[in-house]
């Protein structure tokens, strides 16, 4: 496994405890481990992860956060992570949800359904068909 994995799911524990500073702080250093290392394919599931984290801490604009996910998701496409990528514009349906912008939501969640349908992932599809109940 990767160093900056390691790091990644450390600041991703911290996260599900709701320590956002410990999440964050874990995750940069996992995106600074990445780019030293030249371990692309991690640093985008990192961008993504960092910006969820950004959006759910509220203590960044959305705007940055989701520059970092769609970056993330952008490496992650680049190596045909689907159900990273999938995960991805879930999360980018959920930080526009949680902005009233319901056509970009809206937008990122169909997509995001389709994706874990297609990959037949149903446990993300009935959280993404959730998240949809909510518009």
């Amino acid at each position: 496994m990767h160093l900056a994995h390691s790091q990644f799911y450390k600041g991703y524990t911290h996260f599900k405890s709701k320590d956002f500073d410990a999440a964050l702080e874990s995750m940069e250093k996992a995106l600074q481990t990445s780019k030293l290392n030249s371990e692309t394919e991690v640093e985008g599931r990192i961008l993504i992860g960092l910006g969820e984290i950004m959006a759910q801490s509220g203590k960044f604009r959305n705007d940055d956060a989701i520059k970092n996910v769609q970056k993330g998701i952008d490496i992650v496409n680049d190596f045909e992570m689907r159900p990273v990528s999938a995960q991805g514009y879930l999360i980018l349906g959920e930080i526009y949800l949680a902005e009233k912008n319901e056509s970009n939501a809206i937008e990122h969640l169909n997509r995001t359904e389709k994706m874990f349908e297609d990959m037949r992932m149903d446990f993300w599809l009935e959280k993404t068909q959730k998240i949809r109940s909510l518009i």
